[in-house]
């Protein structure tokens, strides 16, 4: 595959990563550890999944980091901090309480995943080490990226909720979601090796999305809609899909699966509505 599409993936990645974390500093100290742990956690858990699940492998990125012996890229863990966080401001704009917001950001942040992976695998950005179901993407990818965003997001925020804001709480709080965030997604990750063999993949993904859904629905119906959004919410979201429909039409994938534009189109538009206005909601102020 061409190779020129591992240097445009990273430089919108850490471009936007950039741009990102100096909206996270103006935000406040918060905002900014906040942002900067997702992407250590992000780190994390590629190192794992890398090294010690060995669910997959990565091709050869301009910025790569050697872990024991696997090359983990840069521009991962970054981009992983930047939806994280992209995330957590959309869900703490629309007035949800603050212990639902994580299921939020966890389908927030698939929404961007259900473009990108089916595109990475086509184009070698990383390999998996079994067949893929979905266009070549395990379904345990997918529960994977709401659970990860909902652990980290979850911990934090309840940290939060328990001490008083001051700068050593502001730094620590993010910091410390790294431990218990880190245990529940391999806690996770362990009880649904255990189902998979029973409903398989792809209904137990069905079944913990609509779980996110199911609880999060009544919230969303009450929801409260800002006039205004933040530029990121709008122009992150639309550059990622966009690249991903545009590197789509440039692979074999395209001429596989035709019904993959269909898809992808229908996750973009999905997406951008929800970072944009929180839910599809015709009373939505746009």
């Amino acid at each position: 595959m061409p190779h020129w599409t591992f240097l445009v993936v990273e430089v919108i990645a850490f471009l936007f990563g950039g741009l990102v974390l100096r909206e996270a500093w103006q935000a406040g100290r918060r905002d900014f550890v906040t942002m900067l742990v997702g992407m250590g956690f992000g780190f994390a858990i590629e190192v794992f999944f890398v090294t010690q699940y060995a669910g997959y492998s990565y091709g050869d990125f301009l910025v790569d980091l050697p872990v024991l012996g696997h090359n983990v890229p840069l521009w991962v863990a970054v981009g992983w901090g930047t939806i994280i966080w992209i995330s957590m401001r959309a869900s703490d704009r629309i007035g949800l309480p603050w212990a639902v917001r994580p299921l939020l950001d966890g389908l927030l942040a698939l929404s961007l995943d259900l473009t990108l992976d089916p595109v990475a695998e086509a184009l070698g950005w990383w390999n998996w080490t079994r067949p893929g179901q979905a266009w070549g993407v395990p379904y345990d990818n997918f529960i994977g990226w709401m659970l990860i965003v909902a652990s980290i997001s979850f911990f934090v925020r309840l940290g939060y909720r328990w001490l008083k804001p001051s700068w050593l709480v502001d730094i620590l709080i993010p910091i410390g979601a790294l431990i218990p965030s880190v245990a529940t997604v391999a806690g996770a990750q362990l009880a649904l090796e255990k189902i998979y063999p029973h409903l398989g993949e792809p209904l137990t993904w069905l079944i913990v999305a609509f779980i996110f859904g199911g609880i999060l629905f009544p919230f969303l119906q009450k929801a409260q809609f800002p006039a205004k959004n933040p530029w990121f919410l709008t122009v992150v979201p639309l550059s990622y899909h966009g690249l991903m429909l545009f590197l789509l039409l440039a692979t074999p994938l395209v001429g596989q699966h035709p019904e993959l534009i269909l898809f992808m189109v229908t996750a973009t538009l999905t997406s951008l509505t929800v970072f944009r206005h929180g839910v599809l909601n015709a009373n939505a102020e746009a």
